[in-house]
């Protein structure tokens, strides 16, 4: 039987029962809407949710992650940005560790998501150094539209590396996921280019080919980091309020927006979970950061995501949020089961320079650090949810961004306002444009 993740917050929340309960079934509306689109497609708002339970992506995308295999990469460069390559990076960080690239992997990975072209050119220099010596590279360009400014950049930039050395079958180890018919779908298609088709918005996207490429192609369980996503929809999408997670966490940060609590914290007890919350924090932000409500009112909306890593926050910004009490509200997320028993070494020597630590895995340290920062915040009377993965594994990292996705979607119904658009990120790009456009 598959492990479940588990999410606490009664005695803790900050929000009474019936308080609680009343907004809860305020959100009678949608949660009807949305199980009447399952297995509709991506058309219509809330469409994402059918991405898990969609064997043909799956199909498409290890048809191509076979053919790539083939050519023995060494190196996997995913060019995106945002919700292009946030989604992949946090479920790979989550599931391969940190230091995976310096763990002599058979394929290495790294993410094009900035313009800065320090980096951008040490890439470069890590893409000739590869194939100098007779290694293959892999490229995954990632982009929506097909024309966002700092992916195609990086793409001329990077691509003119492949000319160089492959100057007539460069084509072959490039993969583009872009919406079909895009200007850089036809491109690629033209000069031999995989394609995979790209059917919902960036930050909504991981479950889809805009994330499972890249993941299968590090060795992560797609398969079960979907079916992980699809088996969580029976919790999320939950008529009994107490029982769905995502209606409960919504309820709990709408409560607390309306007492003008505008900062949510999601504090991870993992090092390697912090590209996890970083990918939450774009999926807040994007989604509930909103000037305008649906009827056009001026609302001035959003929450203020931010993300902590124990213990490294708690001798830094933890004494901030203790000294802020009721602006902000937590949600703690920590792992059952590490999968390593690394283990203090008995040493007399430190027992009284640090005592109680001699012989115990790190993992119960960090559990016992854990549960006295809970204690500390009860005592501070700062608000909090708890989300217990059982393990780090792709079952289980797929229910948690289903658990967030639903949530989100939940909380922008509260607040009236449409949590799928971006206008003021399409305002920037605008700009950008012009700005280069007049030199």
């Amino acid at each position: 039987m598959m492990t479940k993740l588990k999410f606490s917050y009664k005695n803790t929340c900050g929000v009474d029962k019936k308080l609680l309960s009343s907004i809860a079934e305020d959100l009678s509306p949608v949660l009807k809407k949305i199980k009447k689109i399952r297995g509709k497609g991506y058309n219509l708002d809330y469409g994402s949710i059918n991405l898990p339970g969609d064997t043909d992506i799956l199909s498409s995308v290890q048809e191509v992650v076979c053919q790539k295999r083939m050519l023995d990469p060494s190196t996997l460069i995913v060019i995106g940005i945002g919700g292009s390559n946030l989604g992949a990076m946090a479920v790979h960080e989550a599931i391969n560790g940190l230091l995976y690239n310096d763990l002599d992997p058979h394929l290495k990975i790294y993410f094009a998501d900035t313009t800065d072209p320090n980096f951008i050119l040490s890439l470069t220099e890590i893409v000739e150094k590869e194939i100098k010596q007779g290694r293959p590279v892999l490229y995954n360009v990632v982009t929506k539209s097909g024309s966002t400014t700092e992916t195609i950049a990086n793409f001329e930039v990077l691509l003119q590396v492949l000319r160089k050395y492959f100057p007539k079958e460069y084509g072959k180890y490039i993969v583009v996921t872009t919406e079909k018919e895009s200007k850089l779908w036809k491109y690629a298609q033209l000069k031999g280019m995989s394609t995979l088709e790209c059917f919902v918005g960036g930050r909504y996207s991981v479950l889809s080919s805009v994330g499972l490429f890249s993941l299968a192609m590090v060795g992560v369980d797609v398969k079960g980091l979907c079916a992980g996503a699809d088996s969580f929809l029976n919790v999320g999408l939950s008529d009994d309020f107490e029982k769905n997670y995502s209606v409960c966490s919504a309820s709990i940060l709408y409560a607390h927006y309306r007492r003008s609590v505008f900062v949510h914290d999601t504090f991870v007890f993992s090092k390697q979970l912090r590209a996890l919350g970083a990918w939450y924090c774009q999926l807040m932000a994007e989604s509930t950061g909103k000037k305008y409500d649906l009827s056009g009112k001026e609302a001035n909306c959003g929450m203020l995501p931010t993300v902590s890593v124990g213990s490294t926050d708690l001798h830094s910004l933890y004494q901030l949020y203790m000294s802020v009490e009721d602006r902000f509200v937590t949600t703690f997320v920590t792992v059952g089961r590490f999968p390593t028993n690394i283990s203090v070494p008995d040493c007399k020597h430190f027992e009284d320079i640090a005592p109680r630590i001699q012989k115990k895995p790190l993992s119960r340290i960090l559990d016992a650090i854990a549960n006295a920062t809970k204690l500390t915040y009860e005592k501070n009377n700062s608000y909090f949810m708890s989300i217990e993965l059982p393990e780090i594994s792709s079952f289980v990292i797929g229910q948690f961004l289903q658990f967030k996705m639903l949530e989100t979607m939940f909380l922008g119904f509260l607040l009236n306002i449409n949590v799928f658009d971006q206008p003021n990120v399409e305002q920037y790009k605008t700009e950008v444009k012009r700005i280069l456009t007049d030199g």
